[in-house]
């Protein structure tokens, strides 16, 4: 640089000669740039003013530039012929924020004057605010001799401007690659891309970090990414890549040894690249130890409380079944006093009750741990609405409510479990009978429409609450109750009712009744109930549960003359006129000895003893036709004790019936395999019971 400008240089307001401006990227790129270009390159600010120009520049106009800082580079650096055609094309271009591009003669350090072109484009912001003016001066004089090497120059300064835009955006690229990986390193994600074929794997820095491994390991990354897998899991690697060979994408969690942080678990998503050869899938990892570790918890809260259900239902049915016994015999001994009589009445009904609230509190638990298995047959219409108004009948007459029921006309038959969907339709009844106020009207209404069976329950009780009404079919969920707790119940009755609807294939909703339907549905049941006709309007407009079971074909169904591991037993029958001779094997003296009390007055010789060492050395000189046997015993357990029976009595004809307070599936099927012939679920009616073995002659 010559003296004159260094002269320039020194002198300029703050140095602006000096440093490069901000214009989207980095002052040392842009430095590189305008001092590599073979031309003039300078900045101006909004207005015109000269804010930076390259080296090139300060040599060619020397100390002469500091009386042309407005409106560069026309003014006295022009040549007193351009300067008015400069400085209007300047100042148009900055009225109206355009590019400018002009032919004009600029005074050299020495006094002479060349042709340059000289153009400007204007710089904006993310904004569209103008910021800046980016320019260049390139020395055409020689063109206008017809320079072909000037021309060329000349091209190239034309192709400054997109080469400037395409450095801004690659520098807007790298940010936002820089912004990524601050939220990978933020949010714990790493990335990779895998080679299948090559069995090679690349990582990012963050799955360096997530995986513990070195980047600088000797080894083969792939081979020591997949050690680490817990062997149990490494299968989910090979599916992820056929899955994405498949569908593209895909996604897997699997098992990780990490070598400091112990076993985590790693949650991936990948996809396969198109247009790669050889084969490569990239995806990102994810530490999900935190999350699997809750669920983990919660499973095992969930499991430790379906085993507190079933022992709490065992342990509560093994009082049951005596009570209920001890009423039975009270009964069989009926007396004339009316306090004893009105003492054994509570007795059965708390006790019913009791059995009730057990059976639907064991009922949710299997449900929702799919143990319930539907016995699927097909079945009148009609008859599965008897069979829930037969169950429901003792609490609506209680409360002296009136029931209506209305059926479709002609045979409609349907595919389920008669005893489940009787089940889900009486809890329905109850539920309006015990949410009624007493004298109250209820309603069933069954339809049909092109799809579905339709069976509608209302009532005239208050309806459900607004912020009840979503959660209405929740485990253990309740409306608020008086301190009488007039209703009772644990709060799974409804959702035992959405469980086996939808085991069924159907949909069961709950809202509240319209005051019009209920009005309208009063009415008409006034011309058939007297009680109907003084319905007061004003009571609670009342809730209204819609079942829709799909109407299926009938098929014809297969009966099994046996369930499958059951060995059937010989006839129970004994031989001439004696009677049955029946051995009640319970740990529990009162369940026992109330049971044989019960067969002996029923007509059955029966005897009871309390332990399964006791039963094994009683059925050799008592000789039963039938052994109820506990399956919980001390010692013995039940199961031990009937295989026992089977290898000493393989010659007796006896028949083996388990009476315990299981009743889950596997117990039954557990029983089965034991050698039992049957299974009673405690507690069991007396009457039921007795019924029972005399099917067995």
């Amino acid at each position: 640089m010559g003296s004159e400008a260094q002269d320039v240089a020194s002198a300029d307001r703050g140095g602006f000669l000096q440093s490069p401006p901000a214009v989207g990227f980095a002052p040392s790129d842009f430095r590189l740039l305008a001092e590599a270009l073979p031309h003039m390159v300078w900045v101006c600010r909004p207005d015109g003013t000269l804010d930076y120009i390259n080296s090139r520049g300060l040599g060619y106009f020397g100390a002469n530039l500091r009386h042309s800082i407005n409106l560069f580079p026309s003014g006295p650096v022009a040549h007193p012929d351009d300067r008015e055609r400069s400085r209007a094309a300047w100042e148009h271009a900055l009225r109206v924020q355009e590019a400018l591009s002009i032919e004009a003669r600029l005074q050299r350090s020495d006094g002479a004057f060349r042709w340059h072109l000289i153009r400007a484009q204007p710089v904006r912001d993310d904004a569209g605010r103008l910021v800046k003016w980016m320019g260049t001066s390139t020395n055409v004089h020689s063109v206008k001799e017809g320079n072909e090497l000037s021309a060329f120059l000349l091209e190239l300064s034309a192709d400054f401007a997109p080469a400037l835009e395409k450095a801004r955006a690659d520098h807007a690229l790298a940010a936002s690659e820089q912004r990524l990986r601050l939220a990978q390193a933020v949010a714990q994600i790493g990335a990779w891309e895998l080679k299948p074929d090559a069995e090679s794997i690349h990582f990012s820095p963050e799955s360096y970090e997530l995986f513990g491994l070195a980047g600088d390991a000797p080894v083969n990354l792939y081979q020591q990414w997949l050690s680490l897998i817990d062997p149990r899991d490494r299968h989910a690697v090979r599916d992820l890549i056929e899955q994405c060979n498949v569908s593209g994408t895909a996604e897997a969690e699997y098992r990780y040894r990490h070598p400091t942080r112990g076993l985590r678990w790693i949650h991936c998503r990948a996809g396969r690249v198109d247009d790669s050869a050889p084969q490569l899938i990239v995806g990102i990892s994810l530490d999900v130890t935190q999350r699997r570790t809750a669920e983990e918890a919660l499973k095992d809260v969930n499991q430790r409380k379906d085993e507190f259900l079933a022992m709490l239902a065992h342990e509560l049915r093994n009082p049951l079944a005596p009570i209920r016994n001890a009423a039975q015999i009270l009964r069989a001994h009926s007396t004339e006093e009316p306090e004893l009589e009105w003492a054994r009445t509570v007795i059965e009904r708390q006790t019913q009750h009791l059995v009730r609230l057990v059976d639907g509190l064991l009922d949710a638990s299997r449900i929702v741990r799919g143990k319930i298995v539907l016995k699927k047959s097909t079945m009148e219409l009609s008859e599965l609405v008897q069979h829930a108004v037969d169950t429901s009948q003792p609490l609506i007459r209680s409360r002296r409510h009136h029931l209506h029921v209305t059926l479709p006309p002609g045979s409609l038959t349907i595919e389920g479990d008669l005893t489940r969907l009787a089940q889900a339709v009486a809890n329905l009844l109850n539920n309006a009978a015990k949410y009624t106020d007493e004298g109250g009207q209820i309603w069933l209404d069954v339809s049909t429409d092109t799809r579905d069976v339709v069976l509608r329950v209302r009532d005239t009780g208050p309806g459900i609450a607004p912020t009840l009404l979503p959660h209405v079919f929740d485990l253990f969920t309740q409306a608020e109750r008086p301190l009488d707790r007039a209703q009772g119940g644990l709060g799974v009755g409804l959702t035992l009712v959405k469980m086996l609807i939808e085991m069924h294939g159907g949909t069961v909703e709950a809202r509240n009744a319209s005051p019009e339907l209920v009005r309208e549905s009063s009415a008409e049941s006034a011309a058939c109930h007297d009680a109907a006709a003084g319905h007061d309007a004003s009571v609670g407009h009342g809730a209204e549960f819609i079942i829709r079971l799909p109407v299926r074909t009938a098929r014809a169904t297969q009966s099994t003359s046996a369930r499958p591991g059951v060995t059937q037993a010989k006839s129970a029958m004994p031989a001439g006129d004696r009677p049955m001779r029946i051995l009640v094997v319970d740990d529990n003296v009162d369940a026992a000895d109330s049971i044989a009390l019960l067969l002996g007055m029923d007509g059955f010789e029966a005897r009871s003893v309390h332990g399964s060492l006791a039963a094994l050395d009683t059925v050799g000189s008592f000789k039963p036709d039938v052994v109820l046997l506990d399956i919980g015993l001390p010692v013995l357990d039940g199961y031990e004790v009937a295989q026992q029976l089977r290898v000493r009595l393989c010659e007796q004809p006896i028949r083996i019936i388990a009476l315990s307070g299981y009743g889950q599936q596997a117990d039954r099927e557990k029983a089965a395999r034991a050698g039992f012939d049957d299974y009673l679920v405690k507690p069991v009616e007396p009457t039921a019971l007795t019924e029972f073995l005399r099917s067995l002659h």
